[in-house]
């Protein structure tokens, strides 16, 4: 499916997360600029799954985007979370937002805890 990059659809999943602040998406938007777009935009069903600050800074380096259609196993919404959760530097608040955003997705049954030697979040689905 074609996306309309000016006015793109978005997958719930990828809307969990964060934009990116304007000077790291403009540090974003520069490397893009300079080297490319090193990881395509991941997209599901004409939706953009993983990868809409990368296409903000494609559009801001004006480059053309490349877009892949996610071809994984098992739960788009788990691929975005492993992807994204970890690899980004998101603050205790912003995974908290994460998290609760998380809720009406997983159907409410999802459990999150907080480890506090490493402040690293694990996830636990349980079945109701």
């Amino acid at each position: 499916m074609k996306i309309d990059i000016n006015n793109p659809k978005f997958h719930p999943a990828c809307l969990l997360f964060p934009r990116l602040p304007d000077a790291e998406l403009q540090s974003l938007a520069d490397d893009i600029k300079q080297n490319g777009l090193s990881d395509p935009i991941v997209t599901l069903n004409g939706e953009i799954l993983d990868g809409r600050n990368r296409l903000e800074a494609c559009k801001i380096a004006g480059v053309d985007p490349k877009f892949v259609e996610w071809d994984g196993d098992g739960s788009p919404l788990a691929w975005v979370i492993s992807k994204n959760l970890m690899r980004r530097h998101l603050t205790a608040s912003q995974r908290a937002v994460v998290a609760f955003g998380l809720l009406p997705l997983f159907g409410g049954f999802l459990l999150m805890h907080l480890t506090p030697r490493n402040s690293s979040m694990t996830w636990q689905l349980h079945p109701s």
